[in-house]
């Protein structure tokens, strides 16, 4: 974003949400987590085009069981959803 102060152009940078986690650990785990939710993602997706399923989107609850099984550890469906609102927002690219 930028803002106009007279001659000069002043760069602001956008913030991030106060839900969005602090320590570069915790966002290392919500990066693997929103590989996770990509790849199931696209995994329904296929099936939609391919199996005639009824939705292409997985439910959170679908997405918990996904990133258990390919983790070994399990979110709340809330904190899920925010980590997929969070990489929707570019705020995991590496």
């Amino acid at each position: 974003m930028k803002y106009f102060a007279g001659t000069e152009d002043i760069e602001v940078a956008p913030k991030t949400p106060k839900w969005f986690p602090k320590k570069q650990e915790t966002i290392s785990k919500w990066q693997e987590v929103y590989q996770v939710i990509l790849d199931t993602e696209a995994r329904y997706k296929q099936d939609y085009y391919e199996w005639d399923i009824d939705n292409p989107q997985p439910k959170l609850g679908d997405l918990a069981d996904a990133i258990g099984n390919e983790l070994g550890f399990k979110y709340s469906e809330k904190i899920i959803g925010r980590i997929r609102k969070a990489g929707r927002m570019g705020l995991l690219e590496s």
